[in-house]
């Protein structure tokens, strides 16, 4: 069998952890619930309160969750399941949600926040996120006797397991201070690149398939036949174009100069 695609090796270890994640068995049934999970995603900026804002200091919304920092935290604690269950989910917001975002900002809207570090993302309502968390112990409430009483005799009721909707998953953005504006050419160019690097990607693979044909031919006719069918002065020729349109790009935003 070949090896499972990523989005079904971020499931599993996101739900599962290392167990899950050598089961093959399990794997579609993460994904699932991931892209259930990720369906009910909503991506919020804190309401800003002007009134208490100053020049100095601005004023938001309290954003509920857990903050992507505290998430990476747990990837560097000795419990490698609980570990490993927490990269996974980081890699999933990462890679499914904000790195998308971010793509809209830069190239759609052309306003883009300047400061995505983890620090600045909350994350509420992932589905067993907080099996993992480190929990902060709240001080237990003190009842008269009749608090006692009552809730004495209702403990076992208390313990039975509670089945609720799911939860809304929301992500939380925040840090609004820094943004850039981003012209409509410096838009169009990074777009160009973005294409012109998916191009180059294709083109080095169509190369080493023809590379890897024509050696296989040699292996078996004693010949050559790369001239003869023209496939890899063509691969060639795209790998090179590819280059030549990225290198384009890159001197536009001024990240090379010259040849």
């Amino acid at each position: 069998a070949g090896r499972p695609a990523l989005l079904t090796r971020v499931a599993r270890r996101a739900f599962g952890g290392r167990a899950l994640a050598e089961s093959l068995a399990e794997g579609e049934e993460h994904v699932t619930r991931l892209r259930a999970a990720l369906a009910r995603l909503k991506v919020r900026v804190p309401q800003v309160f002007p009134a208490e804002s100053s020049e100095h200091v601005l004023s938001m919304q309290f954003a509920e969750g857990r903050s992507l920092k505290e998430v990476l935290d747990v990837v560097n604690e000795s419990d490698k399941d609980k570990a490993e269950k927490a990269a996974a989910w980081f890699a999933a917001v990462l890679l499914l949600v904000i790195v998308p975002l971010w793509g809209k900002m830069l190239l759609v809207m052309g306003c883009c926040h300047a400061d995505p570090h983890p620090g600045n993302f909350k994350i509420d309502g992932i589905p067993g996120i907080e099996e993992v968390m480190p929990q902060a112990e709240a001080p237990a409430p003190r009842r008269g006797f009749v608090g006692r009483l009552v809730h004495g005799r209702g403990a076992a009721a208390a313990q039975a397991p509670v089945h609720t909707a799911l939860a809304p998953l929301t992500l939380w953005v925040l840090d609004w201070g820094s943004c850039v504006d981003v012209e409509d050419d410096m838009r169009r160019t990074l777009c160009r690149l973005l294409v012109g690097l998916s191009q180059l990607r294709a083109a080095l693979r169509n190369r080493a398939a023809d590379d890897a044909y024509e050696g296989e031919d040699a292996d078996v006719g004693g010949g050559d036949f790369g001239d003869d069918r023209g496939g890899s002065s063509e691969a060639t020729e795209a790998v090179r174009a590819a280059i030549r349109e990225t290198a384009d790009c890159m001197r536009c935003l001024g990240v090379v100069a010259g040849d």
